[in-house]
């Protein structure tokens, strides 16, 4: 995994502080819209949420859909199980060690803010796993940070404070 969790990035680690930056940033109404426009959940839709940190995007799906969490982190991973009970299921495993045969017949595959931090051949498990564990017609959606050309400072800031390290091709 190409995650920096050394020096102020560290404190990230923790899902308290994690959560409070999310807060800070605005992100409850950025998952609120990515449900509502990406995600379009509907009643008896099964979805896995790989690299799912301590589960936020949970919050805004509706209570018709079925939940499958999973993170590398058990910190993330028990506040989620705290915060959501029986709610949804929560697996703490890399994804190197997940058996495509434990899950199986998801609707969405979600890979949030997750690539960034996968090497070439974590990145090609996802989407392979992704391919093997969805429904006919199921789709496998990701969303990562960029850079683009007139973004806010501010923006390109935070991007580069992330934990993930970004790939270099060669």
């Amino acid at each position: 995994m190409a995650q920096i969790t050394s020096g102020f990035r560290r404190i990230l680690s923790s899902s308290s502080s994690y959560q409070l930056l999310q807060d800070f940033l605005g992100a409850r109404r950025a998952y609120r819209q990515f449900v509502d426009t990406s995600i379009l959940p509907y009643p008896g839709q099964r979805i896995l949420d790989i690299g799912c940190g301590p589960a936020t995007l949970f919050e805004y799906l509706p209570v018709t859909v079925e939940y499958v969490g999973m993170d590398i982190s058990e910190e993330y991973i028990t506040t989620a199980r705290q915060r959501y009970g029986r709610r949804a299921v929560f697996h703490c495993s890399a994804l190197e060690k997940m058996s495509p045969r434990a899950f199986s017949n998801f609707d969405l595959v979600l890979g949030v803010g997750l690539l960034h931090h996968l090497d070439q051949k974590p990145a090609e498990r996802f989407f392979a796993l992704a391919a093997r564990v969805l429904n006919f017609g199921g789709r496998c959606l990701t969303v990562d940070s960029c850079l683009v050309p007139g973004q806010h400072p501010f923006a390109r800031l935070l991007i580069a404070l992330d934990r993930g390290k970004k790939p270099t091709h060669g």
